[in-house]
């Protein structure tokens, strides 16, 4: 599809570009009172089970008013809570009966579950993950459970739609075709999954859509490195009215052409990008989180990071010195893996210990350590405690269990990271976190 010979009229792009559109980031610029006056207009009346803020009202507003729509808010802001507030809302008013939410992985299904119960507890759910074994009971699940929501992983919607022919998987037409008899809304979280238009799973989701006439796809970055990506993102949610059905004519309009030395590629024009994100008001809302002022303020964080210095005992001066001049050895000759390898045992040794082979030696002394437990000690709260390695979680945790202080761990070796992730939203005062 990128590299399609197919040439557009200039004429008809420009009266293309020059289309009315609305403008959706007009309701940024609404008092609480005007949009409590909207909110009222509103028959019958939606009743949230945790008041929205100011940012999630307005664009619960807009995604109830619109049959689909975007929402492109920055991580935190609550997108999950407005979908489903907008799904139960439009439950309530016989809009839909059964909802379909497409998310990335099982961390992902877990997560809805959790906020399900938070904002709309009436509501049953069914659960497509890797604990569900065999495909006649994801198939009931997915097809014939009696429930509100169906919630799986973009992996396993690919399953009930396709089946397996001389070793590929080819679409199921008469799947794609049940998806409107089965579903009122899909709802498909990190819709960046969606951007590239020649996937198998890009296809059949805009194939199985087209006819559910309620659409929500939502990401915080829904640009990566091509925004081309960001036409099928559009046309999952309202079939090419803001984008244009034709991905020529988008490609036309915002791109310039590149003759690689083996494929055409696409990069955007100069001047092009005022002119996108204003069409993409069209069908979506941005939120960032400077622009969300009644949220509750942060402690530390990016924007105020809590920051303590520890100072480095003499045995870890030893071994930094020790390998001090390797490292210059190393940039010399352009040894890339050999510095690798020297900075990978520079992280662990600020950590408190080193590699051997007989496994970790840790120090007697722990200055970062000290300076974590001293954290916990002056903040009455829960924190996640992100580590790059699995010596290092071995250290904090035995640590965190010495002193009684209860923790949760989502890392590469937990396989039931929902549990754990529900073990931490119930209270454990530390999550430990890997990349």
């Amino acid at each position: 599809m990128y590299n399609s010979p197919e040439m557009i009229d200039p004429l008809a792009v420009q009266r293309w570009l020059k289309r009315p559109l609305r403008d959706s980031a007009r309701v940024k610029t609404f008092s609480r009172v005007a949009l409590d006056r909207e909110l009222a207009k509103l028959s019958p009346a939606p009743d949230f089970v945790m008041r929205p803020r100011d940012h999630q009202l307005a664009s619960f507003l807009l995604a109830a008013k619109y049959d689909s729509y975007a929402l492109f808010h920055e991580q935190g802001l609550g997108k999950t809570k407005i979908a489903l507030d907008v799904f139960r809302y439009r439950k309530k008013i016989g809009q839909v009966k059964t909802g379909l939410v497409l998310v990335p992985s099982s961390s992902n299904v877990h997560e809805w579950c959790l906020e399900c119960v938070k904002h709309c507890p009436e509501m049953s759910t069914a659960v497509l993950d890797p604990s569900v074994r065999g495909a006649e009971d994801r198939e009931a699940l997915f097809w014939g459970s009696d429930t509100d929501l169906v919630i799986c992983t973009f992996r396993a919607f690919l399953l009930m739609v396709t089946k397996m022919r001389h070793g590929k998987l080819e679409p199921w037409q008469s799947r794609l075709d049940r998806g409107p008899k089965r579903f009122g809304m899909v709802i498909a979280d990190e819709s960046l999954a969606l951007s590239n238009p020649d996937a198998l799973l890009t296809k059949l989701l805009l194939r199985f859509s087209r006819k559910i006439p309620h659409r929500m796809p939502m990401t915080g970055t829904p640009i990566s490195n091509d925004p081309m990506g960001l036409f099928t993102q559009m046309k999952f949610a309202d079939g090419g009215t803001t984008l244009g059905k034709n991905m020529a004519v988008y490609r036309d309009a915002f791109f310039r052409r590149v003759q690689g030395e083996y494929a055409v590629s696409y990069k955007l024009a100069r001047g092009a990008e005022p002119k996108l994100h204003r069409m993409l008001r069209h069908g979506s809302l941005r939120y960032e989180a400077r622009e969300c002022l009644d949220l509750p303020k942060c402690t530390g964080g990016l924007d105020a990071p809590l920051v303590r210095f520890v100072k480095m005992t003499k045995t870890m001066a030893r071994h930094a010195l020790s390998w001090e001049q390797s490292m210059e050895d190393a940039f010399r000759v352009g040894d890339t893996e050999e510095r690798t390898n020297i900075y990978i045992r520079m992280r662990k040794l600020s950590s408190g210990y080193v590699s051997t082979d007989d496994g970790p030696h840790y120090f007697k002394e722990q200055p970062k350590l000290d300076a974590f437990l001293q954290l916990l000690s002056e903040f009455d709260r829960q924190m996640i405690c992100f580590l790059n390695f699995k010596d290092t979680a071995d250290l904090v945790i035995r640590e965190l269990r010495n002193k009684g202080i209860s923790h949760a761990e989502i890392t590469g070796r937990v396989s039931n990271k929902g549990a754990q992730m529900e073990k931490f939203r119930g209270g454990a005062r530390v999550l430990i976190g890997s990349k």
